[in-house]
């Protein structure tokens, strides 16, 4: 229990702090919050590979999900294509298994009512063997299903994701469908192109004429897929927005760019122009062995027309190769199955068929990876960052760190909770606003901290000096009184004490001299209340009093009382008031060592009396004004010997205060200084408040 008490005292005392923080500095909070959050959405761009990358971390953590059934493979195995490899004619250039038994296979699902059949092969070259390219036109051909052909220009791990290959064909015959994928900067396939770009070369074309395909001229291997499926024709895709496409009927969200703009909304600065063609995020549905892939052997061996129905009936087949592998970001463990299908137990990446059913998946499904909107991640990083500069501005060291690591796990386990429901939360750029706005924190509370030592060490040399000033001017007067008390004991002995009467009036001198110093120490306690015996008197009888007893300590000032005649009466403490006065006019001479004139003005009006006293001294610097007035502040220039304390004019202006008036100074240097007091005509009834 004692843990969880000293625990709820220490959140106890953060919250106090914040919440102080917040009402003496909000606006420099704020300021700061707003700068460090279009900082970080400035160099969104730099930091876009980071998040990409966030992303795909994010979607590996993610658990795998039903997939479309309406999507089978039929792979070629290791165990077919290196047994061609090895009987094959040396003339033959069919890439995995020869074109007879791929058009078997094609004629095979075809007859059992599948819908849709893309072929993701290589096969652009006319293969010189005799009957291998017409069994396989003749395949491709007639029919109510239709048979989608990919080729691809060898992407590698170079192709990356602003250099998509260039697979656009145009031209008659009606070419064979180009099937581009995109690499993400790790080598490892994120999304897929929508919009071909680039013409294949004369040679590519002269390859594909004895492959007269019957298909039209469609975008990407899934995109065509899709459009077959709903019964639509595909064209190629149509840019609505930079990030939006329409085709087939359908909107895509695309990236134009792997570049993450945050600032894109405002009119600011225009985002730089797209170069990916048109990318379409994958969304992946699992990891190898997700989707049933039936092996090849398999489906030509099957001698039951109904059962290839039900494998193949109203369904998507991609036919491809089971061992070209990929890298994709998935990293669950792959799924074992057994005859008919493909076992990919072993397997650690994805074959080229798998990432296509997992594009297909994603348009049959609408499973887009769409981020948060702009607005909502400014709103995201003001919040996180603006109670990270609180925290950091106003908790202890543990505190903080305490809570910058729960604002970081928030994000991220929002993030990881988000992507299960298809949507994107930028992390990366997020968490390292907040790691800079606490850097930036740490930073100005270090120099404030500085500052404040610097004046801390300022203010104890002053209180020490005040401290010794004050012994001095008490030692003098006690000094005094005791040599006066032996001289009246003497008297006193000798029967003399005709001349007590005098001596005694020392005595009593010296003691207001001493209880006088005394006092402003005690004014110059903030916590200390002022308690005011208020009564009517003429304040400016006194100011000429106290004008004519301070004017003659001093050989070479005149002291001037204006009005010099004429009662101003005010309610208020005479003896308080006496000590305010008292302090200006003394102050007014001890600054101004060359002489000259002190003047006191005392000025009636309706509601409240001013009293103004101006010398002739050596001036206030402007950057120490308004300091004057705090305890143990004096603006005595460097090298100058004034005694003082710095605790008059602090005492005088808790005086007038606690009167319910104010005193303020104007001052330029080597011309003289005006400090003007504003008391009202009667002292309100508040007035005896403790004045801090």
């Amino acid at each position: 229990m004692g843990l969880f008490s000293a625990l709820a005292k220490a959140i106890r005392t953060d919250v106090s702090a914040a919440c102080q923080f917040v009402r003496r500095q909000a606006f420099a909070a704020l300021l700061l919050t707003l700068l460090v959050t279009y900082a970080a959405c400035r160099l969104s761009p730099l930091l876009s590979p980071l998040e990409f990358s966030m992303l795909d971390r994010l979607i590996r953590q993610r658990g795998p999900v039903a997939p479309d059934p309406d999507i089978v493979l039929v792979g070629v195995q290791r165990s077919q294509i290196e047994g061609y490899q090895e009987t094959k004619p040396a003339e033959c250039v069919c890439d995995s298994i020869s074109r007879v038994d791929l058009a078997r296979l094609i004629t095979r699902i075809r007859s059992a009512g599948a819908r849709t059949v893309a072929l993701d092969m290589y096969v652009t070259n006319s293969c010189p063997v005799k009957g291998h390219d017409a069994a396989l036109k003749a395949a491709l051909g007639g029919g109510r299903c239709d048979v989608i052909v990919a080729i691809e220009t060898n992407p590698t791990p170079e192709t990356m994701y602003y250099r998509p290959p260039a697979l656009s064909v145009v031209g008659e015959p009606e070419p064979i469908l180009a099937s581009p994928v995109m690499y993400n900067p790790h080598g490892g396939i994120r999304s897929v192109g929508l919009v071909q770009t680039g013409q294949l070369s004369q040679e590519e074309q002269k390859d594909l004429e004895p492959l007269e395909s019957p298909t039209k001229v469609f975008p990407a291997l899934g995109a065509a897929a899709y459009a077959s499926m709903v019964g639509q024709s595909c064209e190629i895709p149509d840019t609505i927005q930079d990030d939006l496409v329409t085709c087939v009927g359908a909107h895509f969200p695309v990236w134009p760019r792997e570049t993450l703009y945050l600032l894109s909304p405002l009119p600011l600065r225009e985002p730089p122009a797209g170069s990916s063609a048109h990318a379409l995020l994958v969304n992946w549905v699992g990891p190898p062995g997700t989707f049933p892939m039936y092996a090849v052997s398999a489906v030509l061996g099957e001698a039951d027309p109904k059962r290839l129905a039900e494998w193949f009936g109203g369904k998507a087949v991609i036919i491809g190769s089971a061992i070209e592998r990929k890298s994709v970001p998935v990293n669950r463990r792959p799924r074992a199955a057994a005859p008919p299908f493909v076992d990919q137990a072993g397997d650690s990446t994805m074959s080229g068929m798998e990432i296509h059913a997992n594009v297909l998946d994603t348009m049959l499904r609408g499973r887009f990876v769409r981020p948060v909107s702009h607005p909502v991640t400014w709103l995201v990083m003001l919040v996180t960052v603006f109670l990270t500069i609180v925290v950091f501005r106003s908790a202890g060291t543990p505190g903080t760190l305490i809570f910058l690591a729960l604002e970081v796990g928030g994000l991220l386990v929002a993030a990881r909770i988000l992507v299960v429901h298809n949507l994107w939360l930028f992390t990366v750029i997020p968490i390292l606003s907040l790691v800079s706005s606490g850097a930036v924190c740490a930073v100005w509370g270090y120099t404030k901290a500085t500052r404040q030592e610097v004046e801390l060490r300022r203010q104890l040399r002053a209180i020490d000096g005040a401290t010794a000033t004050t012994v001095h001017d008490l030692k003098q007067p006690l000094a005094a009184i005791n040599a006066l008390a032996a001289t009246l004991r003497q008297l006193q002995e000798k029967g003399r004490l005709s001349d007590a009467p005098e001596i005694i009036r020392r005595i009593e001198n010296q003691v207001g001299a001493a209880l006088g110093g005394i006092n402003d120490l005690l004014l110059a306690d903030p916590d200390r209340p002022i308690r005011l015996n208020r009564q009517p008197f003429d304040v400016a009888a006194l100011a000429r009093d106290l004008g004519l007893a301070l004017g003659l300590t001093s050989s070479v000032h005149e002291v001037v009382v204006y009005p010099r005649e004429g009662e101003v009466i005010i309610e208020g403490d005479p003896p308080l008031i006496g000590r305010v006065l008292s302090n200006l006019i003394e102050n007014a001479i001890k600054y101004s060592p060359a002489g000259g004139r002190v003047t006191v003005e005392v000025a009636p009006f309706p509601q409240v009396t001013v009293v103004r006293v101006t010398d002739q001294g050596m001036g206030i610097p402007p950057d120490r004004l308004d300091a004057v007035f705090e305890r143990y502040e004096r603006a005595v220039p460097d090298g100058s010997d004034i005694p003082g304390t710095g605790v008059g004019l602090y005492s005088a202006r808790r005086l007038v205060e606690a009167h319910g008036g104010r005193v303020t100074a104007k001052s330029e240097l080597g011309t003289g200084s005006v400090f003007t007091v504003t008391l009202p005509a009667k002292v309100p009834e508040s007035a005896h408040r403790v004045v801090r």
